[in-house]
């Protein structure tokens, strides 16, 4: 989650200006630290000057990231990979779908894309041992072509109960970027009361 970001949070930065970072979205001091000082005098609407300084304090404030080597193995060591329904996907994935990572689907129209993602939903709701996570699933669908029927036959098809998968997934329908980016700022509250182990956009 990050560290909250709130009056009081950078030295010599009032409160006024904090609001502004706040309304405009950037809630935590990692949110700023992250963002080019352009994208936030834009979106706050302060100055480049007064957002160029922000974002210096919030550097200074946030851990860069460095961790050894070691550490990297344990954490890769807990990773899951979920299967994709295709044995020949999963050998190119390296076994599945990595937890804690961005798998990204390019393909032409009518590739299967979609299909995966269908697959994915009702797969990833397996337990572990059965080669899924064992969660939930969000979907957030840009091109309005989310069908939970196909969820229902994917499901049926592999013996699973249809009623129980289908409360699994969460969808959410995004009407434009800014809506998109919305329901993306939403997710960490939604992923934590939902026990969601995969999201697909």
């Amino acid at each position: 989650m990050g560290e909250v970001l709130e009056p009081g949070s950078f030295k010599g930065v009032t409160s006024a200006t904090i609001v502004k970072l706040i309304k405009a979205g950037y809630t935590t001091v990692e949110a700023v630290a992250y963002a080019p000082a352009k994208e936030v005098s834009s979106a706050a609407g302060m100055g480049s000057e007064t957002a160029l300084k922000v974002c210096k304090l919030a550097r200074m404030q946030v851990d860069p990231g460095f961790i050894p080597a070691t550490e990297v193995m344990e954490i890769r060591k807990t990773m899951k990979r979920c299967n994709t329904g295709s044995k020949e996907l999963n050998r190119i994935l390296g076994g599945g779908v990595e937890t804690g990572s961005i798998t990204e689907l390019i393909g032409e129209f009518g590739s299967g894309k979609t299909q995966i993602c269908f697959t994915l939903s009702v797969l990833a709701q397996l337990p572990v041992e059965e080669g899924g996570y064992g969660g939930n699933v969000c979907v957030i669908d840009t091109e309005g072509t989310f069908m939970p029927e196909r969820i229902m036959q994917i499901a049926e098809q592999r013996g699973i109960d249809t009623e129980k998968i289908l409360e699994g997934v969460l969808i959410a329908r995004a009407y434009n970027s800014e809506h998109q980016i919305i329901l993306i700022d939403n997710l960490n509250e939604l992923v934590e009361k939902h026990h969601i182990k995969l999201i697909i956009v």
